[in-house]
């Protein structure tokens, strides 16, 4: 019989040390030698980052507050103990940091970058923050998260233009790395959700690994559309941002506007919102259609979704083999032919399935949520046998179910269709493979997702407090700009720019209709101008949130251990 706690044997207390909290374990070490050994077993270590940090899909932190870069393939078991205690503490501490209720981000902004250009008119295009990818996987894994921010800056008092610009947040200097020569672009410029880069190597044999981003946009001087390759510093180019494609837009297609990229698929649709284009842009040298309808006079890879439906379209989300077609009053899911099927060029598809959201959309954001559940489930599927492809036929496959990730819709509702309040509506679309795993039909037509989607979440914001900006994280982080623009206009007064946050999760069944968001400062007293359009850009792994205006862009952090200030010109 044991009677005394050093009596106790050593996989006894690993078990234990299952059931208990990071801050119990680190209170524990302190006690004895015995149990401060115990402390520091890599089994202990590698439970609580499992059960504290990636099962709850908190965003792990990055360097240099960690001392190990820890992406989304790599596999925890081959960290050390001080290396996965290090990912755990930190991780935690950022993930209290981000969802406190009370933030004095007075003393936290980092840098602001000023627009020497004096533009004078808003500027509409959603400013975002890359990823960074590799060409070597498909998958999506992030490099160096939130270091480059993508903004389009005017310049209205010159030429009448704008043109895009990278920002380097970690740069000691207040310059961007932008590609200035962009003159006349619109507000569709779209960054890559998926893995371009990949897709782009493949197609062209490029033997070598290349690093950054792919994004596409369309100007308007010239009649193009664009795909652009953006390569970091630390990929030794000299040119950071690297035209790949370009589309001349003739007279049948010069109305259309870029709605989505992913991957090796570009999305186009016209105002009139008759169709939507889908274009595999690796394959396809240019866009010379002919009538849509006369295959013999295509050129590339193209698909026409056509619906019965003539709303607005509000967004478009491409995951894998599907589509995704937000319109204000409906959802269209669209499937598409397999990448290497034998089909016709210029095929007309009609929605796979539809839902009716029973609001009109004045504004949808979409985003792919980070789900540590199904990527473990994704590494063992005897379906697809880890390969995450399954074959249905010869030269027919389809991708398999447990890469698809969950989607977070936020839904504006259209104000004038409210009364005193208006709302924001959170639904969630969970995959099929984490709600049933291994219960699937082969059949190409089976929705990846359990439908319908899931109204989790109804945000209530009071009609006097008016935005324009909404950003939603791959994390749940919801952030929006209420500014009272009606007040600042009446007073001519500068104040503060108000940004709603708040943190949504993935439920299952049950609707939060109490979500109460926090509401915190982001910019200096004195900074805000009369009629100042704000757009609000985030990321949650590395803890910044970026304000942007046409005068400046001003960046805070979270996660700095000093509270210093950066000002980016």
């Amino acid at each position: 019989m044991v009677q005394r706690l050093d009596e106790i044997p050593f996989d006894v207390y690993l078990r234990i040390f299952d059931f208990i909290s990071v801050r119990d374990i680190l209170s524990l070490r302190k006690t004895c030698r015995r149990l401060s050994l115990v402390t520091h077993s890599p089994s202990v270590w590698y439970n609580a980052f499992i059960t504290n940090v990636l099962s709850c899909d908190i965003p792990v932190a990055l360097p240099p507050l960690v001392d190990v870069l820890y992406n989304d393939d790599t596999n925890p078991g081959e960290l050390s103990a001080t290396d996965l205690e290090q990912l755990t503490v930190t991780s935690l501490k950022n993930n209290r940091l981000w969802r406190r209720r009370s933030h004095k981000l007075g003393q936290r902004s980092i840098k602001t970058f000023k627009n020497s250009t004096n533009a004078s008119k808003p500027l509409w295009i959603a400013p975002r923050f890359f990823e960074i990818k590799s060409s070597k996987s498909a998958s999506t894994s992030r490099i160096d998260e939130g270091r480059f921010l993508l903004v389009k800056l005017g310049d209205v008092s010159r030429t009448g233009g704008s043109f895009l610009q990278v920002i380097d947040v970690n740069s000691g200097n207040n310059e961007g790395l932008g590609y200035k020569n962009f003159r006349g672009i619109d507000q569709d410029v779209i960054l890559d959700s998926g893995n371009g880069l990949y897709y782009w190597t493949l197609g062209s044999n490029i033997k070598t690994e290349l690093i950054g981003e792919i994004l596409a946009g369309r100007d308007s001087i010239d009649n193009c559309i664009f795909v652009l390759y953006f390569s970091p510093p630390s990929a030794g180019q000299i040119e950071h941002v690297h035209k790949i494609r370009s589309y001349s837009l003739t007279e049948e297609i010069k109305g259309f506007r870029i709605e989505a990229l992913h991957s090796n698929l570009l999305a186009l649709t016209k105002k009139a919102a008759e169709y939507v284009l889908i274009v595999d842009w690796v394959k396809s040298s240019d866009l010379r259609i002919g009538t849509l309808t006369n295959t013999k006079e295509t050129s590339g890879t193209y698909f026409l979704l056509k619906s019965w439906s003539q709303d607005i379209i509000r967004h478009i989300q491409i995951v894998h083999d599907w589509v995704f077609i937000f319109r204000s009053t409906v959802l269209e899911l669209y499937l598409l032919p397999s990448h290497t099927k034998k089909i016709s060029r210029g095929d007309v598809l009609w929605p796979t399935m539809e839902y009716y959201w029973g609001y009109s959309a004045e504004s949808i954001e979409v985003s792919r949520r980070v789900s540590w559940k199904q990527k473990y489930k994704g590494s063992r599927c005897p379906l697809c046998q880890k390969s995450g492809i399954i074959n249905l036929a010869e030269d027919e496959y389809v991708i398999c179910f447990c890469r698809y990730y969950p989607l977070s819709i936020v839904l504006r509702a259209d104000p004038e269709a409210e009364s005193s309040q208006e709302h924001l509506y959170h639904f969630t679309l969970q995959p099929s493979y984490l709600s049933s795993p291994g219960l699937f039909n082969l059949d190409s037509q089976t929705i990846p997702y359990s439908w319908p989607p899931i109204l989790s979440h109804t945000i209530i914001v009071p009609h006097e407090q008016n935005f324009r900006s909404i950003s939603l994280g791959d994390y749940g982080t919801l952030i929006y700009d209420n500014s009272d623009l009606f007040l600042l206009r009446r007073t001519s007064e500068y104040g503060d720019t108000n940004a709603t946050v708040c943190g949504l999760g993935l439920s299952s069944s049950n609707h939060d209709a109490s979500c109460k968001p926090d509401i915190i400062r982001l910019q200096d007293r004195g900074d805000r101008r009369m009629n100042c359009v704000t757009q609000l850009a985030l990321c949650e792994r590395a803890g910044r949130i970026a304000v942007i205006n046409q005068w400046k862009v001003l960046i805070w952090n979270f996660f700095l251990p000093q509270n210093s200030r950066l000002i980016v010109s």
